[in-house]
């Protein structure tokens, strides 16, 4: 319910000896009390909400009220009152982006090494990089904390080599072995879309195929079709 100031006439008939000091009293609780509703809170110098503290008052933009915020970066910055409350804004972008405004020439960032500061006057800050392997690259500041997180490419080569180099040993040590009527002669190195590894195997009948490995471990694949297991059960009894 807004508050409102009496009329002259109305001060003399309700017996109002200080109708300056009443109005002036009814304003100045109007004004508290839009603030409260706009920001939940009465809102004072000193304090903190997440990384600003509240330095002054600001100005009263529409039905907005704006508080002069130091935030612990040392920017100083005009936030809405109600963006300090609800937790909107918490800190200037120096939280998100914590390498901006600081010279990081010489820091070590994950596998990457800060060489030089670029400036140009027409356009944002960025950084020449070099990475463990020799790698070098311009990065914009704003993308220097993605740095810590990730290399070039090469870690993640390393990676898919190391993983290769066990799976490929792992083929290799299934080479001579039987699975049902097959045996594994050798690794079908034939380029195919899936991922998936294929072995080059024998029949006890005599056929060879191209199996794939997940068929023969779960058994799906046992023979070439020929009845393979009777034949070798047969050949066992005689």
């Amino acid at each position: 319910m807004m508050a409102t100031c009496p009329s002259s006439a109305e001060a003399v008939g309700n017996d109002f000896p200080n109708h300056a000091s009443l109005c002036s009293k009814l304003l100045q609780k109007q004004k508290e009390l839009e603030v409260f509703l706009l920001t939940g809170t009465s809102i004072q110098i000193g304090d903190q909400y997440g990384s600003w503290t509240v330095i002054d008052e600001g100005p009263l933009k529409g039905r907005m009220k704006y508080y002069l915020c130091r935030c612990a970066c040392g920017k100083e910055k005009l936030v809405q009152g109600g963006s300090l409350r609800n937790g909107r804004s918490k800190s200037c972008g120096c939280s998100r982006y914590p390498f901006v405004n600081r010279d990081l020439t010489g820091e070590t960032l994950g596998t990457w090494t800060v060489l030089e500061r670029l400036e140009d006057a027409w356009g944002p800050v960025s950084y020449r990089c070099r990475c463990v392997c020799g790698t070098e690259r311009v990065v914009p500041e704003n993308e220097m904390h993605r740095l810590p997180d990730g290399s070039c490419g090469c870690v993640q080569r390393q990676n898919f080599e190391k993983v290769w180099k066990r799976e490929r040993k792992a083929a290799e040590d299934e080479i001579g072995k039987t699975f049902g009527s097959w045996t594994v002669l050798a690794i079908d190195e034939t380029p195919r879309p899936s991922r998936q590894r294929y072995y080059l195997c024998r029949c006890v009948c005599g056929t060879e195929r191209s199996v794939r490995r997940s068929a023969l471990v779960s058994g799906k694949s046992s023979n070439c079709g020929c009845g393979g297991d009777s034949i070798a059960l047969r050949e066992v009894q005689l």
